[in-house]
């Protein structure tokens, strides 16, 4: 009951702290957190669909974050505080269980998909429990979500209806996690892989530098030229000329192009 109470006290304390996006939620620096982006992902059916460990893994590597680990108990209160209305199956009125990016090494001995140190009990704030052919997880009874890793098979009971996303990769070191900044629109991600297109192309990141064909810090008659030089269907040779990603090079990246002329913002 100590646990639960001191849990319980955290969650208080950061359910204010957050941003928002769609079904994202972001642990702001600001408000004590370390910005990174949270995103609870459910089968369709919302219960009646499961996925193993593994290739929730893989979607969640996909979409450009991976598993969420949780290295405190503030980081999972927050993030369950906003998540937690999710897991209750009407039906029987007992919590779903969620896939966590822990996984089994040898024995009892368990890492993070990231390499950070693994503690069990800052999943949830409860001591592992489950075995043998089980998930390994922590539960909070009737009002939390179980928080489960791979134990041993990870396909038990078929698999769970959810797996928590944590976005916290930033390719331009600027300090701000990609995830947020794609959201915002301040960086492009055109194929949808979670990875801002600048950082995929190898190119600054910088505001414009996307109608910014030849890098030069303005956007003047000589991108305008390159624009010209690549016309028609997207080439190998320059994609970055198909500012729209769209196969083409044609009026529509023109007036994006022409839209954004002059100096680039500083």
């Amino acid at each position: 009951m100590i646990r639960k109470t001191s849990a319980v006290g955290v969650v208080s304390m950061v359910v204010a702290s957050q941003a928002m996006a769609g079904g994202a939620v972001q642990w702001r620096v600001e408000d004590g957190g370390n910005g990174h982006w949270y995103e609870l992902v459910g089968l369709p059916g919302e219960g009646t669909t499961r996925i193993t460990w593994g290739d929730a893994k893989g979607r969640a590597e996909i979409a450009g974050g991976h598993l969420a680990t949780f290295n405190s108990l503030e980081e999972s209160a927050f993030v369950w505080s906003n998540f937690n209305s999710r897991f209750i199956d009407n039906v029987w009125g007992s919590p779903w269980c969620c896939w966590l990016g822990g996984y089994r090494v040898s024995g009892q001995t368990f890492a993070w998909v990231t390499g950070e140190s693994y503690s069990c009990e800052s999943m949830c704030g409860w001591p592992c429990e489950g075995g043998g052919e089980n998930a390994l997880y922590t539960g909070k009874n009737f009002d939390g979500p179980y928080c489960c890793v791979d134990f041993h098979s990870d396909s038990f009971q078929g698999g769970k209806p959810y797996y928590l996303v944590e976005f916290d990769a930033d390719c331009n070191s600027d300090g701000i996690a990609d995830y947020g900044q794609i959201l915002a629109g301040q960086l492009l991600d055109s194929n949808s892989t979670g990875i801002p297109d600048c950082c995929e192309q190898g190119t600054p990141c910088w505001a414009c530098a996307q109608y910014d064909l030849n890098l030069n810090g303005t956007i003047d008659g000589a991108d305008l030229g390159v624009l010209l030089a690549f016309w028609g269907p997207a080439s190998t040779a320059f994609p970055r000329a198909d500012i729209t990603a769209d196969g083409r090079v044609d009026g529509a990246d023109l007036g994006v192009l022409l839209s954004n002329w002059g100096p680039c913002p500083q």
